[in-house]
């Protein structure tokens, strides 16, 4: 749910339907996080978490401070173009990186690794749902009260500046609370991609394009998706399991592929 609802605002605030919650390489500072924790071979618990999703997200929050910077190093205006070519070039970087690491690692931590990188729901117990769920209800709540900013920006910059929006700080927190859910998640899930594409969309069918239904909406339309792909993944080839992560982006490219046709 938290991932279809960050894909709501990074789509709004883009102004691009194609837009993820990754689009800013979120997802990359998260697995380059992990992969150094594995590969370092580092256990115990900080603060009750786990090093593993603990360096997750903060490779996740040390790309979003980047591409942040990057866009503030260019001038007061928060431009879109930049925040998209910062992302791309922060993940670029991050994959290289990953990469390199994988290549120094034994057959074992690579395959960690790669496991953890297809994303998937099979963390036990409540721990990751208390460590994580803060930081989703509290981005949840503030994008929900931000739904009419939502809309107003959808407009356009100046006509949303001229009725009042603070453009630059709406965006900067925005942005900030969507990318926080997300690194949240990503933690305790590894990437689980398409989710923040196939939902807004869907749901935007269903109840229309105002943010003050589609949030809530694409809230519950994520949790349901996520919940029928991971009771799929479970029973396809039982007693194996798919990673969530493969079957979401099995449905998620040809949709994305449709999007893409369609616009052409």
């Amino acid at each position: 749910g938290a991932l279809a609802v960050a894909g709501v605002v990074f789509q709004a605030l883009l102004r691009n339907d194609l837009a993820t919650p990754f689009t800013l390489g979120v997802a990359s500072g998260a697995s380059l996080g992990a992969v150094v924790v594995i590969h370092l071979g580092l256990g115990g618990a900080i603060l009750g978490i786990s090093p593993l999703p603990l360096a997750a997200f903060i490779g996740a929050l040390a790309v979003l401070a980047l591409v942040l910077g990057m866009v503030r190093a260019r001038g007061p205006r928060l431009d879109t173009a930049t925040l998209l070519l910062a992302g791309v070039t922060l993940s670029f970087l991050c994959s290289a990186v990953i990469l390199l690491v994988q290549y120094l690692s034994d057959f074992t931590d690579t395959n960690r690794m790669v496991r953890w990188m297809m994303g998937g729901l099979d963390t036990v117990g409540y721990g990751p749902l208390l460590q994580a769920g803060p930081l989703v209800a509290l981005g949840a709540l503030w994008v929900f009260t931000q739904a009419a900013v939502l809309d107003q920006l959808l407009t356009g910059d100046l006509l949303a500046a001229s009725r009042g929006v603070e453009v630059r700080s709406a965006r900067v927190t925005l942005l900030t609370a969507a990318s926080l859910m997300t690194a949240a998640v990503l933690a305790f899930t590894g990437p689980i991609g398409f989710v923040g594409l196939i939902v807004p969309h869907a749901m935007r069918r269903l109840v229309g394009a105002r943010h003050r239904e589609l949030l809530p909406a694409s809230l519950l339309g994520g949790a349901a998706l996520m919940m029928v792909c991971d009771a799929v993944a479970r029973t396809v080839i039982a007693p194996a399991e798919i990673p969530v992560g493969v079957l979401t982006a099995l449905i998620g490219a040809p949709f994305f592929l449709a999007i893409l046709l369609r616009k052409a």
